[in-house]
């Protein structure tokens, strides 16, 4: 579901996102799970006649391709810069692993933006997971992986949170791609 709120006045942003995540817990105890909108009477009067904001807003579909390819070239960043580390002679597994849980965290946000989801300011990478399943439920595939858990830092430890987030790399861009995102 997505809920399209209305008021009288434009909050900041800051505020918006608490009104929508209260609403969104309200909604979650009560059995059903949703996006929140929200946007003044003056906004949606002013975009009323763009197709794009209204089907946004009506779908929860939005596709800001600039966005999308900012956050997948960081992740790609982060990619090279634990893949690099820890092709020295010692490497600094903690920081492979904080560059894999950041790619990873950055994949999925791609992910979100690409669908014009919103989500809350957080570097939780089973946050992000949990709300990856209501856009596509092959998702719910990644608690399985143990993404969520890329914090150990041995050398073995290390190299699985290499794989692991190659894993999600490939299985976003595949999910972008099949959505119709023009990969870099």
């Amino acid at each position: 579901w997505d809920f399209f709120v209305v008021t009288d006045r434009e909050p900041p942003y800051p505020e918006r996102r608490n009104i929508a995540a209260q609403i969104r817990r309200r909604f979650v105890e009560a059995g059903f799970w949703g996006d929140v909108f929200i946007q003044s009477e003056e906004i949606v009067q002013k975009r009323r006649t763009n197709t794009g904001f209204l089907t946004y807003q009506g779908r929860g579909r939005h596709m800001n391709e600039e966005a999308v390819s900012i956050w997948i070239r960081r992740a790609e960043n982060d990619l090279k810069i634990g893949k690099d580390e820890l092709g020295t002679e010692d490497p600094a597994t903690d920081a492979v692993c904080f560059h894999m849980q950041q790619c990873v965290e950055k994949y999925l946000k791609a992910f979100l933006v690409f669908h014009g989801k919103e989500f809350p300011h957080s570097h939780d990478i089973a946050l992000l997971v949990s709300l990856c399943p209501n856009i596509d439920p092959e998702f719910a595939r990644l608690t399985e992986w143990g993404v969520d858990a890329l914090t150990d830092y041995s050398v073995e430890e290390a190299k699985r949170a290499v794989e692991l987030a190659e894993e999600v790399r490939g299985f976003v861009r595949k999910k972008l791609a099949q959505g119709g995102f023009a990969l870099p």
